[in-house]
């Protein structure tokens, strides 16, 4: 006796986790004359249960003419619930009783009950839920961008933002200018944590999860997961020109960088609203790692905690750690391969705790966009949830103001209420200094180190030996601070400026990143920071003031005599 076997090869997709893989699958759709006798078992074997009162089954004949005929004389005695004539079945609804005697029939290939299937749906991630994002949506067209500087952004990833759901753009500061691959993984798995799309049915929810929130990508870091300081630096800057509110930097390494420091200063003097949320490190120690540690109201730095809200023990613990946020264990997409492929995976570290943190800054400025960067920064520390484990206390070099919270931070905003918050309520930007047409404005800007009471300076009109403006040591008393002094003076002139510190090693760069910068009228004139117990630099040229000229006196006039009258 033969069988003939329609054997059928297609593509089917396996799920590894979230990730969907795909694999080869079987159909064999049987069509024989007599049944197969290893197919005859299957109607035995264990997966028939007839637990149940009642239940659906699939019943395939074991050829045409016995479904034929089952059709013409048995299918009006039957509940049919389903034809499947494409391989000789019916769906079948019998009772316990019938469903065995099905099984038994000699006309049937297979008896199989009907599964109950399930779409995979996707997952919210625990940290999603415990920053209490997930009944937040980001407010569309609120003009609040967020920028990732990091290795990248695997575009098209079914579970990211393209360019037909919402503004994407990026920039590459290194030779092949592709901002949208992702050769690494790291950062399309930070963007994921931001704005992984919700409500698709597939994969993870990210903070913003509407597909709403324009987003801008610099890639500071290659392919291998490094880059440069200055690569950095550059795709900080072009996140700034390109309108970013909110830029989160998942990196970091070596020292503090004079000329970021300089730059981030800058920003904050011109009164560019941007927040750099930034990762404290995974060192598990107490040392700085930058750019997390700028001393800068425009940077906050990030611990990471696990599901329990307990700090995680790579997270790097000091005095410039903000706030922290969810990084252990984190899911969400990323690329493999060299970017080739498009998964999911889970990651831990202060890296993925940032992108919380920059994620609920922006999901909560674009419900009020017209807030200062000061006020975000403020809200997200002032509602943040301290561990129970540290008590009362208000801030800690662990976790600093705690776990970032977007509906605390929220509800502070909308209310406008600032009261009993550990910083200082923010207020308006004061009046410009400014300086009349026939006078030059000269800014001394000073940044302590860490000790700051060492530190004085004057600064001296050397064409006329007067000091018009000197801050004696012991005059400041917050290190890592940046201070401004301005004075206004007559045009031209030059001058003396003398920086002194007390102990002898300067402001740079043994115990901190200071810098001193003397502008005039806005452009820099002299700079420094490494010396030791003083240093004198000279700007400017004296210019000679002409004498007062003296309008020459008319000659007396001297009224005529009139003639002698007769």
């Amino acid at each position: 006796i033969h069988s003939y076997h329609s054997i059928c090869f297609v593509f089917c997709q396996m799920y590894l986790g979230n990730a969907a893989v795909p694999v080869l699958c079987l159909l064999n759709f049987a069509s024989s004359a007599v049944a197969d006798r290893s197919l005859r078992h299957r109607k035995e074997g264990p997966s028939l249960n007839f637990g149940e009162d009642e239940d659906d089954y699939i019943v395939v004949f074991k050829d045409r003419a016995s479904h034929v005929t089952f059709m013409e004389n048995e299918i009006e005695a039957v509940n049919c619930v389903r034809h499947l004539d494409f391989i000789n079945a019916e769906v079948l609804r019998l009772s316990n009783a019938d469903a065995s005697q099905w099984a038994e029939r000699d006309d049937v290939l297979i008896f199989e009950q009907d599964q109950k299937v399930t779409a995979f749906s996707e997952e919210v991630p625990h940290g999603i839920i415990m920053v209490e994002a997930l009944d937040i949506d980001y407010v569309a067209n609120s003009g609040v961008k967020a920028c990732v500087i990091d290795t990248g952004y695997g575009l098209g990833h079914p579970d990211l933002p393209t360019e037909s759901h919402v503004e994407i753009t990026g920039f590459n500061p290194y030779s092949d200018g592709r901002w949208f691959v992702d050769g690494q993984g790291h950062g399309t798995h930070v963007a994921g944590t931001m704005v992984a799309i919700g409500n698709n049915g597939i994969g993870v929810v990210g903070v913003t999860s509407n597909a709403s929130m324009p987003l801008h990508i610099g890639k500071g870091l290659t392919d291998s997961g490094s880059g440069s300081m200055s690569g950095v630096l550059d795709a900080m800057k072009n996140c700034v020109e390109n309108g970013a509110k909110v830029v989160n930097m998942s990196l970091g390494g070596g020292g503090p960088s004079s000329a970021v420091q300089s730059f981030l200063t800058d920003l904050e003097n011109d009164g560019i609203d941007v927040l750099f949320v930034a990762a404290a490190g995974n060192g598990g120690s107490s040392s700085y790692s930058y750019p997390a540690s700028y001393d800068s109201p425009l940077v906050m730095s990030v611990a990471a905690v696990n599901s329990n809200r307990v700090k995680a023990s790579f997270s790097q613990y000091n005095d410039q750690v903000d706030i922290a946020g969810p990084g252990v264990n984190v899911n969400s997409p990323t690329t493999s391969n060299g970017g080739d492929t498009l998964t999911y995976a889970a990651f831990s570290g202060t890296s993925m705790a940032s992108p919380h943190v920059a994620g609920v800054a922006a999901l909560i400025w674009s419900h009020h966009p017209n807030k200062s960067a000061a006020e975000i920064r403020l809200a997200l520390e002032c509602s943040a949830v301290m561990p129970q484990q540290y008590g009362n206390v208000v801030r800690n070099n662990d976790v600093g103001y705690g776990v970032v919270n977007a509906q605390n931070a929220l509800d502070m905003l909308d209310s406008n209420n600032f009261d009993g918050c550990p910083g200082t309520a923010p207020t308006t930007a004061p009046t410009p200094f400014s300086c009349s047409p026939n006078e030059d404005l000269l800014e001394i800007r000073i940044k302590t180190d860490q000790y700051p009471t060492e530190t004085g300076w004057t600064l001296t009109n050397t064409c006329s030996g007067t000091v018009v403006a000197n801050t004696p040591e012991g005059t400041y008393n917050t290190g890592n601070t940046v201070y401004s002094d301005a004075v206004c003076v007559p045009t031209g002139g030059a001058y003396s400026f003398l920086i002194t510190d007390s102990f002898g090693d300067g402001i740079c760069c043994s115990y901190g990143t200071g810098f001193y910068n003397v502008f005039k009228n806005d452009v820099s004139e002299i700079d420094g920071g490494e010396f030791g117990q003083e240093e004198t630099k000279t700007f400017g040229q004296c210019t000679e003031t002409p004498a007062p000229q003296t309008p020459p006196t008319p000659a007396p006039q001297t009224p005529p005599t009139p003639a002698p009258q007769t």
